[in-house]
């Protein structure tokens, strides 16, 4: 066993387990791998799969992968549901939402300012909504008291006129 290996008793009846145990001012277990491989992995023993690496640039990958380089981009790959009790991530930019999509780093969610929420598609805001719920389309752009959004369109974008002005067909109150 393991343990024996290291000159400790097997007093675990089957179950067997590695403990190190010091009191430290530095690390207790450390891995350098000075190679190209992956500084550690845990296999299923089952079928060998591979189903949680740190490789050798510091990226961790939870969950097997059809391929060895589908984390390569990130530092942290979970391949499967995934439960946070809490997810803090950066404001980003309208080019680069804090909340985006993998490929297609230009449309997302972000935090515009402070207590506004924007919603981004193309690198630009097309809607946001603001501390005290109003909501924004385009921008900044909430219109005023009376108004009503109006469509440009096909393609166009949508504007706020004053209700009753002309707009036909276009104008949703």
């Amino acid at each position: 066993s393991l343990q024996e290996k290291l000159g400790q008793e097997n007093d675990t009846s089957g179950s067997e387990q590695l403990k190190l145990t010091d009191e430290s001012d530095t690390a207790l277990f450390k891995i350098e791998q000075t190679g190209t491989g992956n500084v550690f992995e845990a296999h299923d023993q089952a079928s060998d799969s591979n189903i949680f690496k740190i490789d050798n640039a510091g990226k961790t990958v939870i969950g097997t992968t059809s391929s060895s380089t589908a984390h390569s981009a990130f530092f942290l790959y979970v391949n499967g549901d995934t439960r946070l009790s809490r997810l803090r991530v950066g404001t980003g930019s309208n080019s680069e939402p804090g909340l985006h999509f993998e490929g297609d780093s230009n449309t997302g969610i972000r935090r515009t300012a402070a207590d506004q929420l924007g919603f981004i598609t193309g690198g630009s805001e097309r809607l946001s909504v603001g501390s005290a719920g109003e909501i924004l389309i385009g921008g900044s752009a909430a219109g005023t008291s009376g108004q009503v959004l109006t469509s440009g369109g096909s393609g166009a974008a949508v504007t706020w006129e004053d209700a009753g002005s002309p707009g036909g067909s276009d104008t949703f109150i």
